[in-house]
């Protein structure tokens, strides 16, 4: 489904507002596109984002409730009240996003928009990721969910106080969509690396014990977002601020009076839950299926690097050459099919066999995976650009970034209640019974697969064209060279 145009119908109120905004357009604050020195320090951020996400993520839930029958482990809450507490978290991290878009948008201080929330968030992060993994009381009691429940939820602020601003340095130091590309490549090659990194925790807990390597991620985390908040340029100051709750409704609602955001967030957050409950299956899958210790979680990911990161590179001229949206499509369809294939490695009966299969699964999932770190932040800069040129005169990269982030981590707080309840309805999570985590391959897989026929069949085929008499318009990219010649 293309539009050639997308038309708004607004009432009288909604139109003489946007028409006030137009009027306190947003002003350059420094021109050029972002410099290497920019583009690397973008990168520290993103492995800063997977050292405070992984860990928690792949680890939370197994260290508050291991599977049963681990004398060496500590158990510290019920799986119901492990998987609540992490969607608590979530849910707390969903409704933060939009705050912190709408106050880092509007924000006028002398370093910018986005910097002191970068730099100083940064703190609170660091501090309440490392006191979740220091339980209260030794073994399972209420007062441990209950501090759980308050430290992830101020972590999550925290998190959303960093990460929303960082997201919406993406398309404004990036202006075209080579430039998003190239530092979606950046930005790619860190996740990466944050993510092989996060996975190192495997071992590291193995070493040094879960504690001493949630103190060493926590604090490494807030110096990659230290190294971003005082080495990147901001472009933009913002001129405008909001006065009433009313306006601030009125900018959320104008997110999602863009057909092409709407279909692109949809499809984020089926495919992100799918792919979300996968990380989390990776140790109960290593320890119960491959009979492997927490250590080798991490060796997991080395094929998975050798391939996403050579694959990473090859995405600018991929996309030049050809369609960006044909090439996210084909990624989310690569791992939406390939992530069944988990529920079958469970039935080999050689286990070395098994772990040669987990290792080639891995490896292939490293391609497509690629695309999904890359390619989503071209996207959002021609969402961004259309609000520009149509709707309010202003960057508003965060709040298109938080309304996104809102809807996806919505989807995402229910990822720890599915997975909680496939295991209680396949028997609970033992080491006698693999079958409820083989059951989530071919359920993640389902899952990612609704995810890609959203975005494929739905999602436009824009461009932004800015050289118009008019402010702007949105065409179909097939028809860019045609547009061009007239």
């Amino acid at each position: 489904m293309i539009w050639a145009k997308v038309v708004y119908s607004q009432d009288e109120e909604e139109r003489d507002f946007m028409d006030q905004q137009m009027d306190a357009k947003d002003v350059p604050q420094a021109q050029g596109e972002f410099t290497v020195r920019e583009g690397l320090a973008y990168a520290v951020g993103a492995v800063g984002i997977q050292l405070s996400t992984v860990m928690l993520d792949t680890w939370g839930r197994f260290f508050y409730h291991p599977p049963q029958g681990d004398s060496h482990r500590m158990t510290y809450l019920s799986l119901g009240l492990a998987a609540s507490m992490l969607l608590m978290g979530r849910i707390m991290d969903a409704v933060s996003d939009p705050i912190v878009g709408l106050w880092s948008d509007n924000s006028k201080t002398k370093w910018g928009r986005r910097r002191p929330f970068i730099i100083f968030g940064s703190l609170p992060m660091a501090l309440t990721f490392i006191l979740f993994w220091f339980p209260p009381i030794q073994g399972e009691s209420l007062l441990n969910y209950v501090w759980a429940v308050l430290v992830i939820s101020v972590f999550f602020w925290a998190l959303t106080i960093v990460l929303v601003p960082y997201g919406a340095l993406l398309p404004e130091i990036a202006t075209t969509t080579h430039s998003r590309m190239k530092l979606g490549v950046y930005y790619s090659v860190g996740m990466i690396v944050g993510l092989i990194l996060g996975q190192l925790s495997g071992y590291l807990i193995a070493a040094i014990g879960i504690r001493a390597t949630a103190i060493l991620f926590g604090l490494t985390a807030m110096i990659c977002f230290q190294v971003v908040g005082w080495t990147v340029q901001e472009r933009f100051r913002s001129r405008t601020q909001f006065s009433s709750l009313k306006e601030v409704l009125r900018e959320l609602k104008l997110c999602f009076k863009n057909n092409a955001f709407v279909v692109f967030t949809l499809a984020q957050t089926i495919f992100g839950l799918g792919f979300f409950l996968i990380q989390m299956v990776l140790p109960d899958f290593t320890i119960v299926v491959l009979k492997r210790d927490e250590d080798f979680v991490t060796f997991l990911y080395i094929p998975f690097l050798l391939t996403c990161l050579p694959m990473t590179f090859l995405l600018p001229s991929i996309v030049k050459r050809g369609n960006k949206k044909t090439l996210y499509s084909v990624s989310l369809l690569g791992l939406a099919l390939l992530l069944p294939f988990l529920g079958v490695i469970g039935f080999i009966p050689n286990m070395q066999m098994r772990v040669v299969a987990s290792l080639v699964l891995v490896a292939l999932a490293g391609i497509p995976h690629a695309a999904y770190y890359a390619v989503p932040g071209s996207f959002i800069g021609e969402m961004t650009d259309y609000d520009e040129q149509f709707l309010t005169g202003k960057r508003r990269e965060a709040i298109y970034g938080a309304a996104q982030g809102f809807s996806v981590k919505t989807a995402l707080s229910l990822s720890p209640q599915i997975q909680a309840l496939v295991y209680i309805l396949m028997g609970g999570l033992s080491h006698d019974n693999p079958k409820a985590i083989l059951a989530m391959g071919p359920i993640t897989g389902a899952i990612c697969f609704i995810g890609f026929l959203v975005f494929a069949l739905f999602y436009p085929d824009l461009k932004v064209v800015r050289d118009e008499k008019i402010k702007g318009s949105i065409e179909p990219e097939k028809d860019a060279t045609e547009r061009e010649k007239r």
